[in-house]
């Protein structure tokens, strides 16, 4: 058996791992301010607190799935413009086999 005293010292060290971890987090993270309607700001706080989230880490998520769906619009977007480039370049060449030159 562990002797309190030990306990209490391992609790410390626990509590400043997590500390340290929280804090480099933390550094990483800067503030944005915006400006939206108070309806939308009394949902995020419902939904917020439905979720067990901070309005913050609500809305960040909320801003993260926004901007990974653009993401993915976008490279949907530039795949369609590659695969009409490519298809281009192939009719090119299969034209060019046809003109005699082997």
């Amino acid at each position: 058996m562990i002797p309190r005293r030990a306990n209490v010292l391992l609790d410390v060290i626990l509590d400043n791992h997590t500390m340290s971890n929280t804090i480099r987090v933390m550094e990483s993270l800067t503030t944005f301010s915006l400006r939206i309607p108070k309806e939308l700001a009394r949902s995020i706080a419902v939904e917020a607190k439905r979720a067990g989230l901070s309005k913050s880490e609500y809305a960040r998520r909320a801003m993260e799935e926004f901007n990974r769906q653009r993401m993915q619009e976008r490279m949907a977007y530039l795949s369609t413009q590659l695969a009409a480039h490519s298809a281009a370049a192939h009719d090119a060449m299969e034209s060019s086999i046809s003109d005699g030159i082997v």
